[in-house]
């Protein structure tokens, strides 16, 4: 078994509820999320919890994502669920004036052969801190042409 952990985070430039609409809309995830992670929705809850997710990293094992429990707009915690990746994760998120901390934490296990190799060759940790930083540029560009260009 091989522990993942990672925290990363980015201030965004735009209120907290602006950050929270766009987190919370689980359904719209596949359009902003990089296509390198191959995201594809499950089932999304309008009141987020027990909504789910697949992600099938390229060159990656693909994995689910359930979201366990929130508190609105501030924290959405979410389980990864069998397969080769089982813990948590949970995004937090927090004003700072005008601007936005969001906060991602991965703690989880991988199981295989494969991950175990891998493990020593890459650290894990830093691969995942690499996609999520590409995840959190897009959720503010989201955020940003969400405030920018309003549904009608």
């Amino acid at each position: 078994m091989t522990s993942i952990f990672a925290t990363d985070e980015r201030i965004i430039p735009f209120p907290k509820d602006e950050v929270w609409n766009v987190l919370a809309d689980v359904a719209a995830y596949p359009d902003w999320w990089p296509r390198a992670v191959g995201l594809r929705v499950l089932n999304a809850e309008s009141e987020i919890v027990g909504s789910s997710f697949e992600l099938r990293p390229l060159g990656g094992r693909p994995f689910r994502c359930r979201i366990e429990s929130i508190e609105a707009p501030s924290k959405i915690r979410m389980q990864y669920l069998g397969g080769f990746i089982e813990g948590r994760g949970e995004w937090r998120i927090e004003s700072l004036g005008s601007n936005t901390q969001v906060q991602y934490e991965l703690n989880v296990r991988a199981t295989g052969r494969m991950v175990a190799w891998i493990g020593r060759l890459l650290p894990l940790n830093r691969f995942h801190s690499y996609q999520m930083k590409q995840v959190l540029r897009n959720l503010e560009r989201e955020v940003k042409q969400k405030i920018l260009s309003p549904a009608k």
